[in-house]
């Protein structure tokens, strides 16, 4: 953790020759600059704390739910919230060597039962997908395409609404390629209100992004 000049700012420091200009990225309990190689730190610093204001206001938003959140690791867990309730592990995965690939698998099994039942139900309302895929890309929540449609596999940790939410809104892209006022008003033809759903992923969900899960009691 940096922070000669940004002693207000604790900051991480990362480079990286993909990135055009410094970004600074505010995550759950931190920030990030990401920098091309050669950048002078005193640059970097300097801009952090001409986005101050915006840094510490966006630190205050996680700060309502960091205390719902906790790390998660699939080494030493015994039980983790599965689409809202707490789940204990199954002994033989807790025993297992490979302990953290089978609890991924595991997990995965679980949300793909749960999606594969809701696009059964949303097929019957005239929406389908060619295919439904697993993955964990970093900074999205799912995607779709002529191929069918991704979900990140992050989301069995979210509450089960949440995570139908996702898949409702990539199954209506299908149809809808934009966030147009017609494709918002499929989806909520189809579930009411998603505003708390968008706020779950916006809040909570960057906590999830960052290897935290939700602590459910």
């Amino acid at each position: 953790m940096r922070g000669s000049m940004c002693t207000v700012v604790p900051y991480k420091l990362r480079y990286s020759m993909r990135v055009k200009r410094l970004r600074i990225q505010v995550v759950p309990r931190g920030v990030i600059a990401i920098a091309r190689h050669g950048t002078a730190v005193d640059d970097i610093e300097r801009a952090i704390l001409r986005h101050k204001d915006f840094i510490v206001e966006k630190q205050k938003y996680y700060q309502t739910v960091e205390s719902t959140m906790i790390p998660a690791s699939y080494k030493d867990c015994s039980q983790l919230p599965v689409l809202g309730k707490n789940v204990v592990l199954p002994q033989d995965l807790l025993d297992a060597e490979n302990r953290e690939r089978l609890v991924v698998k595991w997990l995965d099994t679980r949300l793909m039962e749960f999606l594969e039942e809701k696009l059964k139900k949303y097929a019957e309302k005239g929406l389908a997908a060619a295919k439904l895929r697993l993955r964990s890309p970093i900074t999205l929540w799912g995607s779709c395409g002529n191929s069918g449609i991704m979900i990140n596999r992050k989301l069995v940790h979210a509450p089960a609404e949440v995570t139908e939410y996702v898949l409702v809104h990539e199954l209506v892209h299908l149809v809808h390629r934009n966030h147009s006022s017609r494709f918002w008003g499929e989806v909520e033809h189809l579930l009411g209100d998603v505003r708390a759903h968008r706020k779950w992923l916006n809040l909570q969900g960057a906590f999830l992004m960052n290897g935290e899960v939700p602590i459910i009691h």
